[in-house]
């Protein structure tokens, strides 16, 4: 089986949405509980990387994972904004059965769910809260920085080093990190070069990201950041821009780095799970180990 790759017990459906947007979503888990999540993926990770992480949260809740199309290297109707991607979200989450609805993301997908959440007047009580693992934020970020960090991120990967630190793992953690380094590496740059006009657009777009859009008032917002996370660094700066501009946030710090979801799927799910579990007032600031 190859790493990450193990999709056998979810089940696909496919959606049509607005401009001919046909959009393939996974399910796993109860799909007769009326609470579950809602994933977003990272930028060039479609879902089937997640699949660790997906089975261990499929045990205790529903889950439902769209595989965007411009995420996942389509270029028929390719959106190039996060407002696009936010308006594709918000059209999904009307077409997916849960009456309440827990809205995770990663990285790309994190900064998305922030879009609906200032949406939430119009979601009628279904979201319930949004958690965003590792998510981008309005920094000044341009396509060559992003192309050379993920080179060299995913180098480190292929010979055992997470961040830059040995794995916290052990030898598992260091063969983990390799299968997924030598797996989506490729790929993943080379997918993106294939459609840089495309990809431009879009990290342009997160370029001219800035802190008066991300406004978000009520919902429960809570922020998981890993502390050797190269792409999105969380530093006091950053912090203190995201609690003015979140009015309702938690932000907890774990161990690992940026794709952490993807290579270490089982403790992201009890990270995730330990958050669910738990009564947030939105404010605090904690860290998981």
């Amino acid at each position: 089986m190859e790493f990450g790759c193990d999709l056998e017990n979810m089940r696909e459906s496919i959606v049509e949405l607005k401009n001919k947007r046909k959009v393939k979503i996974y399910s796993l888990g109860n799909q007769q509980r009326e609470e579950g999540i809602i994933f977003l993926h990272g930028f060039g990770m479609p879902p089937r990387f997640y699949s660790t992480f997906f089975t261990k949260l499929a045990e205790e809740v529903p889950l439902y994972a769209p595989e965007f199309v411009a995420i996942n290297y389509s270029k028929e109707n390719q959106p190039s904004s996060i407002s696009d991607y936010g308006e594709m979200v918000y059209e999904l989450i009307d077409k997916i059965p849960l009456d309440k609805i827990c809205l995770v993301g990663h990285s790309l997908g994190g900064r998305i769910a922030f879009e609906i959440g200032k949406q939430l007047s119009n979601l009628e009580g279904r979201l319930s809260k949004i958690v965003a693992i590792n998510p981008s934020l309005p920094v000044e970020y341009g396509v060559t920085k992003l192309l050379t960090r993920s080179l060299i991120e995913g180098t480190k990967q292929e010979y055992g080093y997470i961040g830059g630190e040995d794995p916290y793992d052990g030898e598992e953690g260091v063969e983990r990190a390799k299968r997924f380094a030598k797996e989506i590496k490729k790929p993943w740059l080379s997918n993106i070069i294939k459609d840089l006009p495309n990809t431009y657009k879009l990290v342009k777009d997160m370029t001219n990201d800035s802190w008066k859009k991300l406004k978000i008032r009520g919902i429960p917002i809570t922020i998981i950041y890993a502390e050797n996370d190269v792409f999105f660094k969380l530093n006091s700066s950053n912090e203190n821009q995201l609690r003015n501009s979140i009015d309702n946030l938690e932000i907890i710090r774990v161990i690992g780095s940026h794709d952490f979801p993807i290579y270490n799927g089982e403790r992201a799910a009890y990270n995730l799970l330990s958050i669910l579990s738990k009564n947030s007032n939105g404010s605090g600031s904690q860290k998981i180990t």
